[in-house]
């Protein structure tokens, strides 16, 4: 999808070592590639563009949203980088943005949603429920910083437990020893859990948050 964008100013580029032209030569772009920086500006501005023609209306809130509106019903359209999830209150409407867009872009359709940016989404229709589960994403985790065996808690944050900027780093020593932790990494993580599937530990990643900046081994 990054390959569509229009890009709005000449850039060139200098000749892969792969190529039998001159080592002297500059190639002008035209069109964006992946390791430019202006590739998600270009992009993101040729789908907005695009989506408004079709008849959706971009949320004021949440600017990755796009919303159609008719007679027949609703198309409620949500981007992310170059993935996109549609969901409508018809089959008929559904299956005609795909075509529209289809025009447009190459586009491949992955069916009904199963796994959405790390997070399983199971629709049970005959009850009208959606369930939303990040057991692999939150395994991986574990998996990355080493913490799989680690023994459960019974609260994300153990009573009594308090977190203050005097448990920051201030010697050498301290600074050394948490060099290596991923502090930043894990806290961000952890932000995408409770945002996508665990609100219980909202407040406990919002504590450590308040440290990314110097965070001490306690924290």
């Amino acid at each position: 999808m990054f390959l569509n964008g229009t890009l709005d100013e000449e850039i060139y580029m200098k000749v892969p070592g792969s190529s039998d032209t001159s080592s002297d030569e500059v190639w002008q772009l035209k069109k964006s590639l992946y390791s430019l920086k202006q590739v998600l500006h270009v992009w993101n501005k040729l789908l907005d563009s695009t989506l408004k023609k079709l008849g959706f209306d971009r949320c004021d809130k949440d600017t990755c949203v796009y919303l159609h509106q008719s007679k027949k019903g609703f198309i409620i359209l949500a981007v992310h980088m170059d993935n996109t999830l549609i969901v409508s209150n018809l089959n008929s409407q559904l299956t005609e943005m795909k075509q529209a867009l289809g025009q447009h872009f190459k586009v491949k359709d992955l069916g009904e949603v199963k796994y959405l940016l790390g997070i399983k989404v199971t629709c049970d229709r005959k009850s009208g429920c959606i369930e939303l589960l990040q057991r692999t994403y939150i395994n991986q985790l574990l998996k990355h910083f080493s913490l799989q065996d680690a023994k459960p808690a019974t609260t994300p944050l153990l009573s009594g437990t308090c977190l203050t900027q005097d448990n920051s780093l201030t010697t050498d020593e301290e600074k050394l020893d948490m060099a290596n932790v991923l502090y930043t990494h894990l806290v961000g993580a952890l932000m995408y859990t409770a945002i996508g599937s665990q609100p219980n530990i909202t407040f406990a990643v919002g504590a450590l948050s308040h440290f990314l900046s110097n965070p001490g081994r306690h924290h």
